[in-house]
């Protein structure tokens, strides 16, 4: 129990006029906590003190249902753990119901409205009981109790003041789960960003160093590599691939353009239709042997061999690589013979 309700129970019984004035004054306070308070416990909290002062109540509880729509207290004041045990997971109301309205129990003598918790409500010594219902746009989402320990005869304004209270409650309750919702959505996505970066990085490192030893490689048979991202249209060359031609590697565009824009015009036709052929799946792998043009404008032969290393779910080819072998000495030596 709250110290503010501490000090409220031992101030003395308000009188009627008085009650209606404090009810008045308890929704203003409440609208007012409700903006201030840092979560959902502490607007139960608050709502529950406010609740008890305004009705000048001995005891009260106010329960939610959890994500598995089970009635659970969140906040009392002055019950025992035994009858918090022996009510909760009891709702008077169901999840989504209609017409949910609360329940005055003037006398728990008279036990018809209490059903199986009759038994404990006696043990408790609790003389008079009103159970509302914390209403949302679905429905249901918890209740409020409040006790008095002799019978008490509930007036209209006490009512009418526990209804309106309890409508505020309802709607703040279920606007703050909205927010922590929508908080740990946040949290969730920018976890997931998170890992999303990490993996790129990581992915992008392995990359790297998979090119690197592949450059490595590379380099000991003198050829080039080209690495080609299909639907971006991006074309990664190696270092010996720009120079084979005369370029440095910062001289060329990363795009599949450039390698096009170098092929002998009369090649073309033919290297084009080859590839075409393998990214449709026709051929296993691609091979062509054509003309580039070098910095220096003169034709160097190459041997351009490559192959799909990925493709999508629906068969798309997604990404190629390939290598560049120089063969202007071997295609000098077979015009020599002719």
């Amino acid at each position: 129990m709250s110290a503010r309700s501490d000090e409220r129970r031992g101030q003395s019984t308000p009188s009627g006029h008085e009650r209606e004035i404090a009810g008045l004054s308890a929704l203003g306070e409440l609208t007012v906590a409700i903006q201030e308070a840092a979560g959902l416990e502490a607007v139960c909290e608050l709502a529950l003190d406010v609740l008890q002062h305004a009705l000048g109540a001995d005891r009260a509880a106010l329960l939610l249902f959890d994500d598995r729509q089970v009635m659970r207290f969140v906040a009392s004041s002055g019950l025992s753990a035994e009858y918090r045990a022996a009510v909760a997971g009891h709702p008077l109301w169901a999840p989504g119901q209609r017409n949910a309205a609360p329940i005055w129990i003037p006398d728990t003598r008279d036990n018809r409205l209490l059903g199986t918790t009759a038994a404990a409500v006696a043990a408790e010594g609790i003389g008079a009981a009103a159970f509302i219902p914390l209403l949302a746009a679905s429905g249901p989402i918890g209740e409020f109790m409040v006790y008095y320990d002799r019978p008490h005869g509930f007036t209209a304004d006490e009512v009418a003041v526990s209804e309106t209270i309890a409508r505020h409650i309802g709607v703040a309750v279920e606007r703050r789960r909205m927010e922590d919702a929508l908080r740990a959505s946040e949290a969730r996505y920018r976890e997931l960003m998170d890992d999303l970066e990490v993996e790129r990085r990581q992915t992008e490192e392995a990359l790297r160093e998979s090119e690197a030893r592949l450059e490595r490689v590379l380099q000991g048979t003198n050829d080039g590599f080209w690495d080609w991202n299909i639907a971006s249209g991006e074309m990664r060359f190696s270092r010996r691939w720009a120079e084979m031609i005369g370029y440095r590697l910062e001289e060329l565009e990363p795009h599949v353009n450039t390698r096009e824009k170098l092929l002998h015009p009369e090649d073309m036709p033919r290297v084009l239709a080859a590839l075409k052929d393998h990214l449709e799946g026709r051929s296993p792998h691609f091979e062509t042997e054509h003309r580039v043009r070098t910095a220096s404008g003169a034709w160097l032969w190459i041997l351009d061999r490559g192959k799909v290393v990925e493709r999508d779910a629906a068969g798309r080819p997604v990404r190629a690589a390939g290598t560049h072998s120089d063969i202007s000495s071997r295609k000098q030596a077979e015009e020599a013979l002719l």
